[in-house]
């Protein structure tokens, strides 16, 4: 009898998690393994079967399971007590805390939450305390797409291991940048600074809410610049702002190559999908030194990387791209290169498949 995985997401189609499951998914399944789909919220027309928290391990049906993300992590990991297969990516810090996705600056991820929490989550500590009591129940297979987060919950879960396996993207064909600005009705002249986040500008984690200072300060010193803000919830131009609302990827596709730089002010993240993509897309990257970003932009080679935060450094930084064209250009094939290189997915599939097989063979 073969290989056979459920995935298994809150989103079946949006967000970081849901996408790694489906390129999985779409991979392992292009490779003969029986990969199958659930989740919680059927935000789009997908082949995923809806399944609760509690129902995963039911619908699996002796199957490997890889939980990628949930909206009850306490429901889930109580519903798989006594299932001998489990993997868990950590595609951010939930399961180390009390009800934060990201910690910041609290010690409450090592240290124990506190109480009451200084963040408002209600029963942070006893959540954490349970959480914690489950996984090494448990004792699943965990994997964190960066070594910064695997750090943190070696550290935090001491005596569990945790695998790193850097997310996957795929590697599109290039498009005309002058078709897709045709498409877009975008000028050749335009220096075109893209931004995007699931949530658009009311991401917090993304730094939505720099997006615009930052663009501002970038329209200020390149006269020529088009701004285009990806993710929001309505579409709108503001001048030489253009506003998208989210996109699926044959969409974004023509966006990247109208564009010239992606900028990710991002205040915590962990290994984002965003840079990968517009790396494959042979763009260079602009973001805050932070969390796993460090592990996937290489500064001044495929990008540039400042102190979390520093919005007007991080607009400075970005115009300086549109005096040198032919840096641009050559940050952009770098970035282009690595990606090619580093983060394809059927090199994550490959990994997958490995870990996969430590436990098949267990």
């Amino acid at each position: 009898m073969g290989l056979a995985v459920v995935h298994h997401t809150f989103f079946a189609h949006r967000g970081g998690a849901a996408r790694v499951a489906n390129l999985l998914h779409q991979r392992l399944g292009a490779e003969g393994v029986d990969s199958r789909r659930t989740a919680e919220v059927a935000d789009a027309a997908t082949g995923c079967t809806l399944v609760s928290p509690d129902a995963v391990a039911a619908v699996a049906r002796g199957a490997l399971i890889h939980l990628h993300a949930t909206a009850d992590w306490l429901l889930a990991l109580s519903a798989l007590r006594g299932h001998p297969r489990v993997v868990i990516t950590l595609h951010d810090a939930a399961l180390l805390t009390g009800g934060c996705i990201q910690p910041f600056d609290c010690p409450g991820w090592h240290q124990g939450c506190l109480s009451p929490c200084p963040r408002g989550y209600a029963n942070a500590e006893e959540r954490q305390r349970h959480l914690r009591e489950l996984l090494y129940e448990l004792a699943p297979y965990l994997v964190s797409p960066s070594g910064w987060l695997a750090r943190m919950v070696r550290q935090a879960l001491p005596g569990l291991s945790c695998a790193v396996v850097p997310n996957g993207v795929s590697i599109p064909e290039t498009i005309d940048a002058g078709a897709a600005r045709r498409a877009l009705g975008i000028g050749a002249e335009a220096f075109v600074v893209l931004c995007l986040a699931h949530g658009g500008e009311t991401s917090q984690l993304k730094g939505g809410g720099l997006w615009t200072t930052i663009w501002d300060a970038v329209k200020q010193a390149v006269p020529n610049a088009l701004g285009v803000f990806v993710g929001g919830d309505a579409m709108r131009r503001d001048g030489d702002l253009l506003r998208l609302p989210y996109l699926d990827q044959a969409h974004l596709h023509i966006v990247r190559a109208a564009a010239d730089v992606f900028i990710h002010p991002s205040l915590a993240d962990n290994h984002p999908l965003g840079i990968l993509e517009a790396m494959a897309a042979g763009l260079p990257v602009c973001a805050f030194d932070v969390g796993g970003v460090p592990e996937i932009v290489r500064d001044g080679v495929t990008g540039r990387l400042v102190p979390v935060g520093d919005a007007a450094t991080l607009a400075l930084v970005c115009a300086e791209f549109a005096a040198q064209p032919h840096v641009r250009r050559g940050f952009g094939k770098a970035a282009r290169d690595l990606a090619t290189r580093c983060f394809d997915e059927r090199r994550m599939a490959r990994d997958y498949l490995r870990v996969y097989g430590t436990l098949e063979g267990a």
